[in-house]
């Protein structure tokens, strides 16, 4: 039980560090990674309570269309 408290509480200081440094403009993380760390700290606290929820979230990035020249 030790050994749980001890992950919840490092993943939450770390979601807490990364934000910190994101707001000051001294990281910058994709969004996937972004993402998969807030992802960790969510499917650890649903561990904690017993709550069932999603094991995996899909993250897909969606690009504008290239045109050709001949297109325009």
């Amino acid at each position: 039980m030790k050994q749980r408290m001890r992950v919840a509480e490092f993943i939450e200081k770390t979601v807490a560090k990364v934000e910190k440094k994101l707001e000051k403009g001294e990281i910058s993380p994709t969004v996937a990674e972004y993402l998969k760390l807030l992802q960790l700290e969510q499917e650890w606290e649903q561990q904690e309570s017993g709550t069932d929820g999603p094991k995996e979230i899909k993250v897909t990035w969606v690009g504008p269309v290239a045109t050709s020249n001949s297109e325009r």
